[in-house]
């Protein structure tokens, strides 16, 4: 084998081992950026959670419709969701476990995810019982890349079965599918 011929193989090899890295570090990057929503989301983190969307990004959790920009998406967390608190009270836990990621990269900086998510949420109810919810579901999400930085363009989750879990009193209701 002649030099030459030697260092178009090695040209070749690299070339394909950065765009390899770079695959692996988007994939990184969007794992992070869908652990990102679920820790700001559990701390009730409403206004960090709405940067992580494009522009044009869309929300649809459940059966509560599409929120489609910013201008919607905004309000749907920090409002409806949030409703306008900032933070977990003592005594509340709202722990949102995503689980068996799996990240596709498109060919054009998009890529899409579906993420199994376990939602623990507790608390006291307005009449100072405790109360709990579980809820489980699939995440199906898209994601772009834009000027460098992964967003959430599309963001659904569609629960398959929720319920309440009864205290010591018997209290609460069995679970729904």
């Amino acid at each position: 084998m002649c030099a030459m011929t030697d260092l178009t193989v090695l040209q070749a090899r690299v070339e394909e081992l950065e765009r390899r890295v770079g695959e692996l570090d988007d994939v990184r990057q969007i794992e992070r950026l869908q652990r990102s929503y679920g820790y700001f989301l559990d701390n009730l983190m409403m206004a960090e959670i709405v940067d992580l969307f494009a522009d044009d990004g869309e929300v649809e959790i459940g059966s509560r419709g599409v929120y489609r920009g910013r201008a919607a998406v905004e309000p749907f967390f920090v409002e409806l969701l949030g409703e306008n608190k900032r933070g977990v009270a003592v005594g509340e836990v709202l722990n949102h476990l995503q689980l068996q990621g799996i990240v596709t990269l498109g060919d054009d900086a998009t890529a899409a995810g579906r993420w199994r998510a376990l939602l623990i949420v507790g608390g006291t109810n307005a009449h100072g019982h405790p109360q709990a919810l579980l809820s489980e579901g699939l995440y199906e999400n898209q994601y772009v890349k834009r000027d460098g930085v992964w967003l959430i363009k599309r963001l659904c989750w569609n629960p398959t079965c929720t319920g309440r879990c009864r205290d010591s009193t018997g209290r609460g209701s069995g679970a729904r599918g």
